[in-house]
């Protein structure tokens, strides 16, 4: 009889315990993606549509832009897109430290909208002038230094009509053949130059046969 009661007993905490376990997991699957072990918000419009997992990187990613210090930007309006309105050209320095940040460059066209973005690492830039991408600069050095590459990105002498001249030939090396010949048959094609490596170039120019920018050469 009492072994009878044991058994009893026994089968009641198992069934509690198990209940238990369910309830928890159940909980895991409604409110964390249990691959990232992310905690996932409350939804909204712009999650919709959204799985778990995808929802939880595009929150990083908005938490991560939203809290970035901009050490410095600079901004012009210049003829790239469209020869009757001016896009605005902007780069921007964003992070903590100077050996840490990031820069962003953008060009958006007069209805606001991005028709080019590039996104580069400080120390490529700071490589240009100091041995170890800059770790072996002061804070003063680099900050000098990051400040005069900001002011000169826009420079005049960066821009140019057409972007490519006709006389120019063509690498295979460091282009591509439809985009250059594309750029090269518009004489009205605005081009600029930037450069993030030392001893590089990228030149970029609007096509308007495909209606995007592109990088018509690169080394």
């Amino acid at each position: 009889m009492k072994i009878h009661l044991y058994c009893l007993i026994l089968l009641l905490v198992l069934s509690a315990c198990g209940s238990q376990d369910n309830a928890y997991n159940y909980d895991l699957d409604e409110n964390v993606n249990d691959s990232l072990n992310y905690k996932i918000p409350e939804k909204s419009k712009h999650y919709e549509g959204m799985s778990t997992k995808e929802m939880s990187y595009h929150t990083e990613v908005d938490t991560a832009i939203s809290s970035r210090k901009i050490l410095f930007e600079k901004s012009v309006m210049r003829n790239f897109s469209n020869s009757k309105s001016k896009d605005v050209f902007k780069i921007v320095l964003n992070g903590e430290h100077y050996y840490s940040s990031t820069i962003d460059f953008t060009i958006r066209n007069a209805q606001g909208v991005e028709i080019y973005h590039d996104n580069f690492p400080c120390l490529q830039i700071l490589a240009e002038a100091f041995d170890g991408g800059g770790n072996y600069a002061t804070d003063l050095q680099r900050e000098d230094y990051m400040k005069k590459y900001i002011f000169d990105f826009f420079q005049n002498n960066n821009f140019r009509t057409p972007a490519i001249d006709p006389e120019r030939e063509f690498s295979e090396d460091f282009s591509s053949k439809t985009d250059w010949e594309d750029i090269k048959s518009d004489s009205s094609s605005v081009g600029f130059n930037y450069s993030l490596q030392p001893q590089s170039k990228t030149e970029i120019a609007f096509s308007k046969k495909n209606n995007v920018t592109v990088k018509y050469y690169q080394y």
